[in-house]
């Protein structure tokens, strides 16, 4: 079965079907309901995040109004357009005032007294310029609360409470909103007005229960939101922007400590080594394949990085030197490693150490325990050291 389509079958459906707002029949109401109802308009209601917490929320100032490329409640409001609000609580009348009170704001006041019209429309006012906060103290024990860093505040931290604006909701995802309009036209059947448009995914989301009215008025629009699929990975990037932050490890080195250390048993007699001719010989040509092993290491982490160097996080600020291709915060025998052009004149001393700590480091399992395969006393270990630093250069 296909899921969208059965998405969007069941949202014609909806459309089709009616809805406290279809009715153009218009019901009197005493000044003090109309007064009442706009008195707890808000653009977000805590009852949309759990219907069984308390009554409250929010009503933004027109001076919160943002003009960023952003959909939100405050960027609507920097449109110039009106941002629906919704009860709080739907007790009495006040269901039938706001809808009355979205009524008289379309301009669908055929079978409305003028008298109440013309109250509406004061209070719509009021209500666009002013904010409140309804409610809010404590914040009710039902409704999520995340939590922020933030270096003001007394314990490092704030908490957010998410809460939809369902004027946003509307405007978007409504009857008419920009979401359903898009969708009505991509599925024309002229290829002309629908040629370059897709489908936006839409589900059902049961907010509200068997009666969303008693959430909100807007809380239909809210149960239909946009499905968007997930970012497919991709593990190149992810590799690269590894690669970039924190370098590189180097290669195992098990196999050549236990060739080197098979070496050192094979020229010693008495517990003593004997360092021939033959004998250093064979250490500096496995050595050196040891240290190829970790150059081709580097060489593979650079062309990653080369290859998604316009992802790279310097790439939008630098100049496209080889510096911008890994962070600064990355071990500058590493970042010498991986890119030829950042070695200073210490580096083969400092690849050198690097090499030669991670070779000690080797080390097989015997009876469960981790015992070290290469290990060398100190006039050992600064031979080595010499030979691997004279490598590198």
């Amino acid at each position: 079965m296909n899921t969208a389509s059965t998405l969007d079958e069941s949202a014609a459906a909806e459309t089709a079907t009616s809805s406290p707002d279809d009715t153009p029949s218009w019901k009197p109401l005493s000044a003090d309901a109309y007064e009442q109802a706009a008195a707890q308009q808000v653009h977000f209601s805590c009852k949309t995040v759990n219907s069984n917490a308390r009554g409250g929320g929010v009503r933004l100032t027109p001076d919160a109004a943002l003009n960023l490329p952003y959909i939100c409640a405050r960027t609507h409001l920097a449109t110039g357009q009106a941002l629906a609000t919704d009860y709080t609580v739907n007790s009495g009348s006040t269901a039938t005032a706001v809808k009355q009170f979205r009524a008289v704001a379309k301009g669908d006041i055929a079978h409305a007294p003028q008298q109440e019209v013309t109250l509406i429309r004061d209070l719509l006012a009021q209500i666009a310029g002013s904010g409140l906060e309804l409610a809010l103290e404590p914040i009710d024990a039902r409704l999520r609360q995340v939590l922020i860093p933030h270096p003001d505040a007394p314990h490092g931290y704030v908490s957010l409470t998410p809460i939809t604006a369902g004027g946003v909701c509307e405007a978007l995802l409504g009857r008419e909103g920009l979401a359903t309009r898009h969708n009505e036209l991509a599925s024309l059947k002229e290829p002309r007005a629908a040629a370059d448009l897709i489908r936006i995914g839409r589900v059902q989301l049961g907010i509200g229960g068997a009666n969303p009215q008693n959430v909100g008025a807007l809380v239909r629009s809210m149960q239909r939101p946009l499905l968007a699929p997930a970012p497919t990975q991709q593990q190149g990037l992810r590799q690269a922007l590894r690669v970039y932050h924190k370098g590189i490890e180097l290669p195992d080195l098990r196999d050549f400590a236990n060739e080197l250390q098979a070496l050192r048993a094979q020229h010693t007699q008495d517990e003593q080594i004997h360092s021939g001719i033959d004998y250093r010989e064979q250490e500096r040509a496995l050595l050196q394949r040891l240290f190829n092993a970790v150059l081709a290491a580097g060489e593979e982490a650079r062309s990653l990085l080369l290859a998604h160097a316009p992802q790279l996080p310097s790439a939008a600020s630098e100049d496209g030197s080889a510096s911008a291709l890994i962070s600064m915060q990355v071990a500058s025998e590493v970042r010498g490693l991986i890119l030829p052009e950042l070695r200073s004149e210490d580096w083969p001393e400092r690849i050198a150490a690097r090499v030669l700590r991670a070779l000690e480091s080797a080390y097989s399992k015997q009876r469960g325990e981790r015992v070290a395969i290469y290990v060398l006393d100190a006039s050992a270990r600064a031979s080595t050291l010499r030979l691997l630093e004279d490598i590198a250069r």
